[in-house]
């Protein structure tokens, strides 16, 4: 067995008229789950992502999963 070689295609042949518009805020507030209400504000939301993408980039910042999370509050961890 070879390796099948791929063409990249070029810039000019790449369609860029096609983009995706985002949801406004409020469409995805239709969107959500019933049980997923209270909704946080717009002003709230901007914020609590920003915030998330910040302790991203720090490696203790941010637990994930339940596994995770049980560990560290059996050894104590705080914050």
């Amino acid at each position: 067995m070879g390796k099948i070689k791929v063409e990249k295609p070029d810039a000019a042949d790449v369609d860029t008229s096609v983009v995706k518009e985002e949801d406004t805020y409020d469409e995805k507030l239709k969107n959500a789950n019933a049980i997923s209400q209270p909704m946080a504000s717009k002003k709230l939301t901007k914020k609590i992502h920003k915030l998330i993408e910040k302790a991203a980039k720090q490696k203790s910042y941010l637990r994930n999963g339940l596994k995770d999370v049980q560990v560290r509050l059996r050894k104590g961890e705080t914050g």
